[in-house]
């Protein structure tokens, strides 16, 4: 992750991330978040969960997710 949800212990982390990282990010949790779905047995949760502030670790990653393939096999979240 981005560590943009530890900014208050260490405020330094707000200049050593920059747009395109949280990009690439984004992409990595995504693919982990697409695998991880596929373990989970019927009738069993996913649960998503970052500690970032940013709507491109947060919410864009579950839509994207809720629009893939298998991520439409879950029930919709709540963003």
């Amino acid at each position: 992750c981005s560590s943009i949800g530890v900014l208050r212990r260490h405020p330094s982390q707000r200049w050593a991330v920059e747009e395109a990282d949280v990009t690439a990010i984004s992409k990595v949790q995504l693919e982990v978040l697409t695998n991880a779905a596929k373990l989970v047995r019927p009738g069993g949760r996913l649960v998503y969960a970052t500690c970032s502030l940013l709507k491109e670790e947060n919410s864009e990653v579950a839509a994207a997710f809720q629009a893939s393939d298998v991520g439409k096999a879950f029930e919709p979240w709540l963003i």
